[in-house]
């Protein structure tokens, strides 16, 4: 049985229903490549860094790679994620932190 409902929008609220209606639609028909390995050469390039320095990295086992034969690989994913735990805090997350710190340890 089809019921035909029938409601005022504002063009505004049609348009968001709309793009939200495509957005949902390219999703579900989006085709999910599997992740790419890079190598040495292509790591090294997207991190920024000369090879040597890359090597070291892998022998120290301080970034993620995967070695299935002689060739050292790197999935840009984990790349990002290792990038991330070298991020830097702002002078105004120091501040917020030692206010924060000496509003707790207040006597």
């Amino acid at each position: 049985m089809n019921e035909n409902i029938f409601i005022s929008l504002s063009k505004e609220e049609f348009q968001f229903l709309i793009k939200q209606a495509i957005n949902e639609e390219l999703k579900h028909h989006q085709s999910k490549e599997p992740e790419r390995f890079l190598n040495t050469d292509e790591a090294a390039i997207y991190l920024r860094i000369s090879k040597s320095h890359l090597y070291k990295l892998t022998m120290g086992r301080t970034i993620p790679f995967y070695k299935p034969s002689k060739v050292i690989l790197f999935k840009k994913s984990e790349l990002d994620e290792w990038l991330k735990t070298f991020r830097v805090i702002t002078e105004e997350e120091i501040d917020k932190e030692a206010e924060s710190y000496l509003m707790k340890n207040k006597k």
